[in-house]
């Protein structure tokens, strides 16, 4: 089950963490390589997040990706929603800082998050 908007639109973790993904790499196919997922599998999650928001998150083109105006408002909360997601798996987790970057919640999209968190308070 996912993160409900106004309107009914399941929005899952896993498709936040591609989109943001995504969003760093510049490429969908960067992205993929990076998550160790298939591109049609970061490509369909987009997709699919793209249609129950109701918005393109990016334009696409020959040399990649571009945010759209609704991808630039968007992803501040859904890096914000990842890192709070690292944050929450290390603390349950009791891990330390050098384990954090090697944990994973789900290995295709959390394995390469890279990001660490001074502490579980801190917000994007």
């Amino acid at each position: 089950m996912g993160l409900m908007r106004p309107g009914g639109c399941d929005v899952t973790l896993k498709q936040l963490l591609y989109f943001v993904r995504i969003a760093e790499a510049g490429s969908i196919n960067q992205a993929a390589k990076r998550l160790g997922v298939a591109q049609s599998a970061v490509t369909r999650q987009l997709q699919i997040l793209e249609v129950g928001l109701g918005s393109a998150l990016f334009s696409r083109g020959k040399s990649g990706v571009q945010l759209t105006e609704q991808g630039v408002a968007f992803l501040p909360y859904a890096r914000e929603v990842s890192q709070l997601l690292e944050a929450a798996v290390r603390e349950v987790s009791g891990a330390s800082r050098a384990e954090a970057t090697q944990m994973s919640v789900d290995k295709p999209f959390l394995r390469s998050a890279g990001r660490t968190i001074s502490d579980g308070r801190q917000h994007g």
